[in-house]
């Protein structure tokens, strides 16, 4: 029976009371009405898949983790390797783990040193086959050769012994059936091995129905809860098997199993295809989905809080509400937004995102409008402009909201730009900073512009990177004409907490704003005596507003 071990162990943090609070909670379900699942998995992504779709536990498969090594299930991974998997698991999601432990790793005194380990490493219970070491899977015809009772009896006791919390549990497998023994030795042994102290019996069968479970059940009379793993027989009556004494059903290998079925058939499309052009959405995941379920979202909401540095906090938010306005994207776009045209094999936004991240900016919003549902890019946040239809950019940029950013980064959603110009407008200090350029007048443009006045001369060359000018703004915004002009704003701006506090107020004030564009918005902040300062450039930056600026980027971008 069960002698709580006297020895005193040292956990680290909160590990104690985590793997108590595990091992509690599979008592807990266990010792309720219902039957608990447990669905097999073999690594920290698999666990959170198996939490998503509302299992109670999981099942930390010693098969998975073998084929996950391209190894055969016969012992041939070390505890280690085993154990490693399952806290990986168990880290991964808030569900118990129940670990398959095989024939507990050698003899009584591998099953000690495993008790301790997995205990400590927060898993919820164990569960040992009487099985000669080494074991090979249940299911593969030939060697299935059974350890004495004596020897197996043994094994329970010292692992009960070796446990710290009395709610972890040890989960005793028969295998007498599977080895073709009779109904009468596997009860011998079930009964045997409650008596060692076993605080669950899994009685394995591999009929193609349950017949040789219901024969045990019949006999047992609940001595004990009953484990099973109805792999070769799946038509089943949970709620009936649960009256006989069944209060715990593992779903051991359909992960695996369904994951080698849809990776070969993923790879034998692109191999056979020679690309990836015809994948359907069926066929994979969204990029969206796997950075959910890696907690991506979460991690950003962790760098808002706590992550720290000498910089100024920034948050940058891009404007990528706006209809294409040009037909002549209308094939490569599809039903898209243009942020999320594809480039190489990156969308306009996955790439000025990898760009921003470069530079050390990690808080990005996204203000959508026209097909908002199709924005994804790695560790954004999207907000809607629900008005898009009928307001412009500067209404969108003041969707977003600061938190506690010190500055915020405005950016159109249509360009791609150089990082030195972002390094370049993170160095200026003044309440608002913009970069101009002044190669508008030579680009051959069908579109609205955004201009502005500066006090310096245009560059006769063609756009390049070149050293950076610092001036005043003399006049910017909708009522600049043409002729006057002498640079464009073309979407790279920096407010600080000052001036975006003034924007919200003017915003609320003007019943115009819904008309402006951002320079609109500068020039009123201008005219309410914002300082702002002008960067000016030659190049860095491009456009992408028609399928002739398209091919450009397609060919400057690799």
């Amino acid at each position: 029976m069960f002698c709580p071990s006297k020895r005193v162990y040292v956990f680290h943090g909160n590990e104690s009371r985590r793997f108590m609070d595990r091992a509690q909670q599979f008592r807990q379900m266990v010792e309720q009405s219902g039957v608990v699942r447990l669905m097999g998995a073999h690594n920290g992504l698999g666990a959170r898949l198996v939490e998503r779709h509302g299992f109670e536990g999981i099942w930390a498969s010693g098969l998975e983790i073998s084929a996950a090594h391209a190894l055969p299930d016969a012992n041939i991974l070390t505890m280690t390797e085993y154990l490693s998997a399952a806290s990986e698991m168990s880290d991964a999601c808030a569900l118990p783990v129940v670990a398959d432990c095989d024939t507990g790793y050698g003899n009584s005194n591998n099953v000690i040193h495993a008790v301790r380990r997995y205990e400590a490493a927060g898993i919820a219970a164990i569960c040992i086959e009487d099985k000669h070491f080494p074991k090979v899977n249940s299911y593969v015809a030939g060697r299935q050769d059974l350890a004495p009772i004596g020897e197996f009896v043994g094994k329970i006791m010292a692992g009960k012994n070796a446990q710290r919390s009395e709610a972890f549990s040890i989960i005793a497998r028969v295998e007498a059936l599977i080895a073709g023994r009779s109904q009468e030795e596997a009860l011998k042994r079930a009964h045997a091995y409650a008596d060692a102290g076993a605080d669950m019996i899994l009685m394995h069968s591999k009929a193609d129905t349950d017949r040789e479970i219901r024969a045990f059940l019949s006999v047992w009379k609940k001595r004990l809860p009953v484990v099973i793993v109805p792999t070769t027989y799946p038509d089943i009556d949970l709620v009936d098997l649960e009256q006989q004494g069944v209060k715990v059903v593992i779903y051991a290998n359909h992960g695996l199993r369904a994951s080698v079925r849809a990776m070969d058939d993923v790879f034998k499309k692109v191999a056979r295809e020679n690309g990836i052009a015809n994948l359907k959405a069926s066929d994979i995941v969204s990029m969206a989905d796997i950075f959910e379920l890696q907690g991506m979202s979460q991690m950003k909401e962790d760098e808002k809080k706590f992550l720290r540095s000498d910089s100024v906090p920034t948050r940058v938010i891009v404007l990528a509400a706006g209809m294409p306005n040009d037909e002549s994207l209308a094939t490569s776009l599809g039903d898209r937004p243009v942020a999320m045209l594809d480039i190489n094999g990156k969308s306009l936004l996955e790439r000025n995102v990898e760009t921003l991240n470069a530079c050390g900016l990690q808080d990005i919003t996204v203000i959508g409008g026209y097909r908002h549902e199709a924005i994804s890019a790695p560790g954004i946040e999207i907000r809607q402009n629900p008005k898009f239809m009928t307001t412009r950019a500067a209404a969108s940029l003041l969707c977003g909201d600061i938190g506690n950013a010190e500055r915020v980064l405005a950016i159109h959603g249509d360009i791609v730009f150089d990082r030195r110009l972002i390094g370049t407008l993170l160095e200026a200090e003044d309440d608002i900073v913009l970069v101009c350029d002044d190669s508008y007048k030579r680009s051959g443009h069908n579109r609205e512009l955004e201009l502005a006045v500066l006090p310096v001369d245009a560059s006769q060359g063609q756009r390049r990177i070149d050293s950076v000018q610092s001036c005043e703004v003399s006049a910017i915004g909708s009522l600049v004409s043409e002729a006057e002009a002498t640079h464009e704003y073309f979407g790279l701006a920096s407010f600080s907490r000052r001036a975006w506090q003034m924007a919200l107020e003017a915003a609320s004030e003007c019943e115009e704003v819904d008309t402006w564009n951002v320079a609109d918005l500068i020039d009123t902040l201008r005219r309410r005596g914002a300082r702002i300062q002008a960067l000016v450039v030659n190049g860095g930056w491009k456009e992408i507003h028609t399928f002739q600026h398209y091919r450009e980027a397609c060919m400057l971008l690799k």
